[in-house]
């Protein structure tokens, strides 16, 4: 693999005590100039034509579990790109899982689990089945493919739980986020729930009832603690392990380009949501690199001009030129639980449970045409911190 350095440099403004509405405003006292380097320390190029997502490593770093959303495509890969193995699952194959795939990864140097909305399948190098068992739940999400809808941690899964009865229209009710313990920690190798715990009533999606389009938070393990992020909401949830006991929260406040989502009232009903979406910010990453806490969220369309587009359709021009405009990536640092830099970025960050990696070089132009071989970057994260007045 290739060894880069090549650093990106961004520069954002934190506000202590004082309040900077940009970064040339002039105040009496000095304010910390942070410089964020995102470097690409390694990559990895793989002879494929078609897309690769990067699901996990191995524990001991030799390969890489790559898959091919299009054509449900597993695909194992060794640290110089040589492709190890690929196997390709209709539903009703044998040893197929003929689940929804929501996340899968490296068990051991030998086994990969695959864990679905419904149970979970444990296979040898070449996908041949060892062993398969249900849930005695059903995972609620609607983000699927190696997202964030389970967090495999030892013998333990957290994930969000979809509710035991649903009968007397429970997803009629305006507050039906706030009635059910859907945060579930699940030893999934005894098949017992060992811990599960209410949406945080200071969420956004519990101040504001109605229905949302994900429910299901981002998870991650730092420190020993369980770090939730949703969607929709701009706070990072602290939890012990395994108890789920609630530590505090962290508070992103995201700058100006962050707009609130509002809920919908009937997710089935037009095209509500797509407009709903398209005004308001999502958080559609969290991960821990190093040190370091990194969320990204997409910025917010102004109310008025989603309110000009037409209603009878989604994904005219006139809605894909505001996507265009507005909809760009914004990253954030938290270090030792406050936030210490935000700044847009031009690329969709994704981690391997590892390490943050991306399918662009923040230093070169992105190709527009299409490649018959797939390029992952790697990189690290650091920040420089000095007074400086302004």
């Amino acid at each position: 693999m290739n060894y880069l350095r090549i650093l990106f440099f961004g520069i954002g403004c934190i506000s202590t005590g004082v309040l900077l509405t940009a970064c040339g405003s002039r105040v009496e006292r000095d304010v910390p100039a942070i410089s964020v380097h995102f470097e690409v320390v390694d990559s990895l190029v793989v002879a494929y034509l078609g897309e690769l997502s990067l699901l996990n490593e191995k524990p001991n770093g030799s390969e890489f579990l790559m898959f091919d959303f299009r054509a449900s495509t597993y695909v194992r890969v060794a640290r110089d790109g040589t492709i190890q193995y690929a196997k390709k699952f209709g539903k009703d194959d044998k040893d197929s899982h003929g689940d929804v795939m929501v996340s899968a990864g490296y068990l051991d140097d030998s086994t990969i689990a695959v864990f679905g909305m419904q149970g979970y399948y444990l296979y040898d190098l070449r996908f041949n089945l060892k062993e398969k068992k249900p849930f005695p739940f059903q995972v609620f999400t609607n983000s699927v493919g190696g997202a964030h809808g389970i967090l495999q941690m030892g013998e333990f899964l957290f994930t969000n739980r979809y509710p035991d009865d649903v009968s007397g229209g429970f997803f009629e009710k305006p507050d039906y986020l706030a009635s059910f313990p859907f945060l579930t920690l699940y030893d999934w190798r005894n098949d017992e729930i060992r811990a599960q715990q209410y949406i945080p009533s200071e969420s956004k999606l519990i101040q504001r009832p109605g229905k949302y389009r994900e429910p299901a938070p981002h998870a991650v393990v730092h420190e020993g603690e369980l770090l939730l992020l949703f969607f929709y909401s701009p706070e990072i949830y602290r939890y012990s392990l395994p108890s789920l006991e609630p530590l505090g929260s962290i508070a992103l406040q995201p700058d100006a380009t962050y707009s609130q989502v509002k809920p919908v009232s009937d997710m089935g009903s037009g095209f509500e949501q797509f407009f709903t979406d398209l005004a308001g910010s999502s958080y559609f990453h969290f991960s821990q690199v190093g040190s370091f806490l990194l969320t990204g969220y997409k910025a917010g369309v102004p109310q008025i001009e989603v309110d000009a587009l037409p209603r009878d359709r989604v994904g005219g021009p006139k809605f894909m030129e505001l996507v265009e405009k507005y909809k760009k990536n914004h990253y954030q640092l938290v270090l030792e639980g406050e936030k210490v830099w935000e700044g847009p970025l031009d690329v969709e960050f994704r981690h391997s449970g590892r390490r943050l990696y991306a399918h662009r070089h923040l230093a070169r132009m992105q190709p527009k045409e299409e490649l018959d071989y797939v390029v992952l970057y790697f990189y690290d994260v650091s920040l420089d911190r000095e007074n400086t007045p302004l």
